[in-house]
């Protein structure tokens, strides 16, 4: 098969329905599943004419090879396509709108099958570790679908429940702890564990704020206006709430939220006593630089959002009140 950026494929016999919330990638096991292709690479190659030695941990990139050689039918914009069914959107919360448009340039016309550089250059973490599902999300869809799908709103770090359903997500079989989709595999998450073969029962260990925590996520991934987020703002915006004292806001933060919880989110189960104030940083390092928030998960972000405001609303209100105020 032909493997090269300039010359064009032909349409694509099928390509699956994407379903609401629903991750690239998923579409992509979807297909691979249905046209019985043998390996991976097969897959890739087909859908984005390129491939891979290892399956990528997110599919980001390439999207405009994949969308022109998508089935004639109503597909909408292709801006649309990847806001839809990426976790772009989210990333708005953490970049201005300059490294927005150039995440969707990317995700259009990457060189190189896999994930955007945008996704892993701001030393965010925005992705968990694996992919995680929701049990009663599985079962409603093999019921009404026939098959399940793997979730964007499943997937930002720091979201450890289903915001639809409250349960808690998992990425391994409870059981056996086999994971759901085995490493480098274009694996759709089943009812039961294709391993013990025992069925997946939902349990409700998480705690009220985590399930704050997963609405907000799902609000962010359903932002329809990409204008980014300016850090220097939000940076001013934590300040004035800590009123000097980023210690004493984490210290509300923790009481907020159950200690396995922040363990979970914090590198090597470590929470810091003031993980705010030190990542306060300014630019160039002078006096008269302005500071800004450097995250180093999207759990932060949420954390701060739901601990401050609860909700997007007032806090995207603030932060346009502190840089109308500037």
């Amino acid at each position: 098969m032909m493997n090269t950026d300039t010359c064009q494929a032909s349409r694509l016999p099928f390509f699956p329905t994407p379903q609401e919330d629903e991750l690239l990638d998923s579409l992509v096991y979807r297909f691979h599943a249905l046209a019985g292709y043998s390996n991976n690479q097969n897959t890739l190659d087909v859908l984005f004419g390129k491939s891979a030695k290892t399956l990528p941990k997110l599919l980001t990139t390439r999207v405009e090879y994949l969308f022109s050689n998508l089935p004639k039918g109503n597909w909408g914009r292709i801006e649309d396509f990847i806001s839809n069914h990426s976790l772009l959107p989210a990333l708005s919360r953490i970049y201005d709108k300059k490294h927005i448009n150039q995440g969707f340039c990317e995700s259009k016309f990457s060189t190189t099958v896999g994930s955007a550089r945008l996704y892993y250059s701001c030393g965010t973490k925005v992705v968990s570790d694996d992919l995680s599902c929701c049990p009663i999300c599985i079962g409603n869809e093999y019921e009404t679908l026939g098959f399940a799908y793997w979730h964007r709103s499943h997937q930002l770090h720091g979201v450890k429940v289903c915001h639809v359903h409250a349960c808690d997500l998992i990425y391994t079989c409870p059981y056996c702890h086999t994971p759901i989709r085995q490493p480098g595999q274009m694996d759709l998450p089943h009812p039961n564990c294709v391993k013990c073969g025992k069925r997946w029962l939902p349990t409700y260990r998480s705690s009220e704020a985590e399930s704050r925590i997963a609405k907000l996520a799902s609000e962010a991934l359903a932002t329809t206006s990409l204008e980014g987020t300016d850090l220097f703002t939000l940076a001013r915006l934590v300040l004035a709430h800590a009123k000097g004292d980023t210690q004493q806001l984490c210290n509300k933060v923790t009481r907020r939220y159950h200690s396995s919880y922040l363990k979970g989110i914090f590198p090597r189960g470590q929470v810091p006593d003031d993980w705010i104030g030190p990542w306060i940083r300014k630019p160039g390092g002078r006096v008269y630089d302005h500071p800004y928030l450097m995250l180093r998960s999207y759990a932060e972000l949420l954390i701060l959002v739901d601990t401050l405001y609860g909700a997007w609303e007032p806090y995207d209100e603030a932060l346009q009140y502190f840089q109308e105020a500037a």
